[in-house]
This record gives structure tokens, C-alpha cells and sequence, in this order.
């Protein structure tokens, strides 16, 4: 559990480490349920990292002890997971694959599926199919506040955020990156808030030509930066300098 949370904190290096100790005891013990969710939860930290090929690995591994137990949500998460995974290296036809399979589980087992499509919003929104981004974006904030998922509710405002600064709608991107900027910070999670106060930033950024840029742009893009930064967002810390 605590590595759980680490994970959602974004300290995904000390989560990886808490969880190794974790799945060492967990498999001296026998512990197969256990081990499953662990690994599960290592692969997307994994995949954080940008280790996708042992991200695959431990998700597999989980996949099969879920089926042999019988733990048929616990094995349709996985299968969310892997999507992730394939997402995050690039994988598009492979993710929606993922993804569609999830999506028959969950209908399957009469679960809603909200929390899976804000990471279909994500691979839609790479490939530029922003409409389909952008309703697969609605449909997660609006299932994740009814469910009152708050953890959740602030990453699929974000995608939202980011969809509708794709397609130019800057009013809507700066209002959802604030909501999920504030939702964020006060979950302590301040490297999300931090990539959730960029795209704000860069909604206001787009509503203004080169020439009449507002002067405080630049601390603004120095600060971001170095939040990125410490929050493990590397790419967006770079595109801030």
C-alpha cells in the first residue's frame, strides 16, 4: 500500500524500491494475490521509468497468477495496465487493442470503466484524433466525479485540459488544467500539479501572438520548468525552458 501511494505521489524511484521489499516477502510467503497486485503495480512504475519491457514482463507474470486464482477484475486491470504500457511506448494499434479488451471485461463483469479512458483519451490525443480524444476525456471526468474518484478525477482533467488546448479551445483547457492543478496540490502531488499548471500556462501562452506576450511569462516558464523538473517530467521541463 505504501508503495501504491508513492506511485500516485509520483516518487515512482522509491516506490520501486519499497515495492521490492514488498514482493520479496510476498513471494517467500506465498502470497499469489499479493504478488499479482504488486506486480501490477510495478509495471506502470515501470512504464513510468521508461522501463517498458519490464513493465510487459511483471504485468504478464501477474496476468497468469490472476487467471490461475480466478481474480477476474484484478486480471481486467491488468490488462488496463499493459494497455498503459503500450501507450506510453508508443504502441498505438497495440494499446486500443489492450484497452478494447478491457473495456469487454469490465462490461462483462457490470463494472464501470471510467478510469480506462482517460488513458485512451491519451493515446487517441497522440495519434490526432482529438474528437474521439476529446469525448474519451468527457466521459472520464464526468464518470470520476459521480464515483467520487478524486485521485483519478484530477489526471482525467488533465487530459481533458491537454485535448482542448490541442484542439485551440483555450478556455476550457485553462479552467480544467486549474481544477486539476488545485485538485492536485491538494493531494500533495506536486509534480502533477506542476504538469497541470503548464498547460494552464500554455492555454495562456496560445491566447497571445509573439509581440504581446504579458511580461510575466518568463518566471512563470522558469518556475514550471524547474517543478517539472523535480517531478520527474523531463520533456515538459524542457519544453517550459
Amino acid at each position: 500500500q505504501r508503495a501504491t501511494i508513492l506511485m500516485r505521489l509520483g516518487r515512482q524511484a522509491e516506490a520501486l524500491q519499497v515495492s521490492d521489499t514488498a514482493l520479496r516477502c510476498c513471494r517467500e510467503a506465498g502470497l499469489g494475490d499479493s504478488v499479482a497486485r504488486l506486480l501490477s503495480n510495478r509495471g506502470v512504475v515501470h512504464a513510468y521509468l521508461g522501463d517498458y519491457n519490464t513493465a510487459e514482463g511483471e504485468l504478464r507474470e501477474a496476468l497468469t497468477l490472476l487467471r490461475q486464482q480466478g481474480s477476474e477484475l484484478t486480471a481486467a486491470q491488468v490488462l488496463h495496465n499493459l494497455g498503459f504500457v503500450e501507450a506510453r511506448r508508443g504502441d498505438v494499434p497495440a494499446a486500443l487493442a489492450y484497452f478494447d479488451a478491457t473495456f469487454e471485461e469490465y462490461g462483462r463483469l457490470d463494472l464501470s470503466a471510467d478510469v480506462v479512458f482517460t488513458d485512451l483519451c491519451e493515446v487517441l490525443l497522440a495519434a490526432r484524433l482529438l474528437p474521439e480524444a476529446r469525448k474519451a476525456a468527457e466521459e472520464a471526468v464526468s464518470g470520476l466525479a459521480l464515483g467520487g474518484l478524486a485521485a483519478d478525477l484530477a489526471e482525467a482533467r488533465l487530459m481533458l485540459a491537454e485535448v482542448a488546448l490541442a484542439e485551440g479551445d483555450t478556455v476550457v483547457a485553462r479552467s480544467e488544467a486549474a481544477a486539476a492543478s488545485s485538485a492536485l496540490a491538494r493531494q500533495g502531488r506536486a509534480g502533477w500539479a506542476a504538469l497541470a499548471g503548464f498547460v494552464a500556462a500554455r492555454a495562456t501562452w496560445a491566447e497571445h501572438s509573439e509581440r504581446s506576450q504579458p511580461a510575466e511569462i518568463v518566471p512563470v516558464a522558469e518556475r514550471l520548468a524547474g517543478e517539472l523538473e523535480a517531478g520527474g517530467w523531463r520533456m515538459q521541463a524542457l519544453e517550459a525552458r
